[in-house]
């Protein structure tokens, strides 16, 4: 909350001895206005760092992913490839922690297909869980069909009832038709 608290210095503790300083902040989280929650990408050339860790990646049914695939980007220098989309297959995106939903926010990526072939039947959802702590998941959002041009898509939370606190992304093929390959690059929250 913008607040510092000066301690006079420490010549030496040891476990479970406890300071009491001279001094404590104004704004206490429950009297002061909720921060601003800024999350960084969870890809640009590489699964981003944030506080308390590192974004995470799981696949299912089959998939094979490169990372760091030079082939063709979106932005910077690389993009995930996403290769052997068998039927229901998928990535899951895990971030460190949970996190809230940004209010009004989106979840915004560039995507197109790997190849010369359209991809069609991807979907996006969401695992977090709700205001009471139960384990929730969004509804599932279809892609549209992707063809080999980069597009950069854009979809709102609210309406697809993300979860109040976040905790996964998934993108899976949602029928029974293979997908040979697809490219995903700059994923991030955005908060208008």
């Amino acid at each position: 909350f913008g607040e510092v608290v000066d301690f006079p210095a420490i010549a030496a503790m040891q476990p479970n001895d406890r300071f009491t300083a001279n001094a404590q902040f104004a704004a206490f989280p429950d009297l002061a206005p909720a921060p601003v929650w800024i999350l960084p990408p969870v890809y640009t050339d590489s699964l981003s760092n944030v506080l308390g860790g590192q974004w995470a990646m799981s696949l299912y049914g089959g998939l094979v992913v490169n990372p760091t695939y030079t082939g063709s980007a979106f932005q910077g220098a690389a993009s995930l490839q996403i290769s052997n989309f068998t039927a229901f297959s998928g990535i899951q995106f895990f971030a460190p922690h949970r996190f809230p939903r940004p209010l009004d926010g989106v979840l915004e990526f560039a995507i197109r297909s790997g190849t010369a072939s359209p991809a069609s039947h991807l979907a996006v959802l969401f695992t977090g869980f709700d205001g009471g702590g139960t384990a929730a998941t969004s509804q599932t959002v279809a892609l549209p069909t992707l063809d080999a041009t980069w597009r950069r898509l854009r979809i709102p939370l609210a309406p697809a009832l993300v979860p109040a606190r976040i905790y996964e992304i998934r993108i899976i093929n949602n029928s029974l038709t293979p997908i040979t390959s697809v490219l995903l690059d700059a994923i991030s929250f955005q908060q208008p």
